[in-house]
C-alpha cells in the first residue's frame, strides 16, 4: 500500500499505514485487529483476489470490519467465508459488494465461531 499515490510517508511507517486506512474509511478497531494479527491473516487475499494488492487488502479489511470480528479469522474461517463468492480459480478484485447482501448471517456465524475458538 505504501506504493500508492497519496500515501503519506514519514519516519513512522506504522502510523502512516494506520492513517491511510482510516482515510479510506476503516475504523480504529480494524487497525487494532491488524496489529494483533499474524502475517498468515493475509493468505486469503493472495488466494481469492486478483488485481492490485492494495485494492484487495482494503476490500478484505472492509469485510472483516463488516463482520465485526475482534480478531483475525482463522485461515479455515476466512477460506469458508470467501468461498461463498470466489475460489482460487475464479478470483475477483473485490468481494464486499457481493458479501454485503449476506453480512448479517455471516457476521453472526463468524462471531459464534470466534467465541467457540476462543473458548477452546
Amino acid at each position: 500500500m505504501a506504493d500508492l499515490a497519496g500515501f503519506h510517508h514519514s519516519t513512522e511507517p506504522a502510523r502512516d499505514l494506520r492513517d491511510h486506512l482510516l482515510q479510506h474509511g476503516l475504523m480504529p478497531r480494524t487497525w487494532r485487529l491488524i496489529v494483533r494479527s499474524h502475517a498468515r491473516m493475509w493468505l486469503p487475499v493472495r488466494q481469492f483476489y486478483r488485481g492490485g494488492a492494495a485494492t484487495a487488502l482494503l476490500d478484505y479489511l472492509r469485510i472483516l470490519e463488516a463482520l465485526g470480528l475482534n480478531r483475525a479469522p482463522s485461515r479455515w474461517m476466512a477460506w469458508c467465508l470467501l468461498a461463498q463468492v470466489a475460489n482460487p480459480g475464479y478470483r475477483h478484485p473485490k468481494h464486499l459488494h457481493v458479501l454485503q447482501r449476506y453480512i448479517e448471517p455471516l457476521s453472526h456465524a463468524a462471531r459464534q465461531y470466534e467465541g467457540l475458538s476462543a473458548a477452546a
